[in-house]
């Protein structure tokens, strides 16, 4: 089955490099190696968060088809979870609105490792809450891009 927004014909979207997004999602490489490196950087927060690679690629890829209408591949194992998070949409995403496969899978990930503070349904709070922090950067330079600054003496 071929969703809209994915193909299997498509190459697939490196974006642990990050290229793709950048600058508008991604911070530098010399951020990414920086200790902590960057809060506001996928890549960065996949690390923190000790996200599944596969996991962070296809939630970029995702997002970033929902906004150029390119078409992405989707490895085999992640076909459900993508299936159900085209359901949703992509978009969705900077709303809140994911999938609960997403959680399943990171809990998968996770494994024996949970703890109360480390566990799936945390994971995707911080998830979610980079999507609403990424959409308002977004929605903050829009405005600031019609309407220009406001100064106040």
């Amino acid at each position: 089955m071929i969703l809209s927004s994915i193909s299997q014909t498509a190459p697939p979207v490196a974006l642990e490099t990050g290229r793709a997004l950048r600058p508008a999602l991604m911070c530098t490489d010399a951020q990414q190696e920086a200790p902590g490196g960057n809060s506001s950087c996928p890549v960065c927060a996949r690390r923190s968060l000790g996200t599944e690679i596969g996991l962070m690629e296809m939630m970029l890829a995702g997002v970033k088809s929902s906004l150029t209408r390119e078409q992405f591949r989707v490895p085999q194992d992640l076909r459900n979870l993508a299936a159900a998070q085209e359901a949703i949409g992509w978009i969705h995403l900077f709303k809140g609105r994911i999938s609960k496969q997403w959680i399943d899978r990171q809990q998968d990930h996770i494994g024996d490792k949970a703890t109360t503070k480390n566990n799936a349904l945390n994971w995707a709070t911080t998830v979610i809450d980079y999507f609403f922090i990424q959409w308002f950067k977004v929605w903050d330079q829009r405005n600031l891009d019609r309407h220009g600054h406001d100064y106040q003496g």
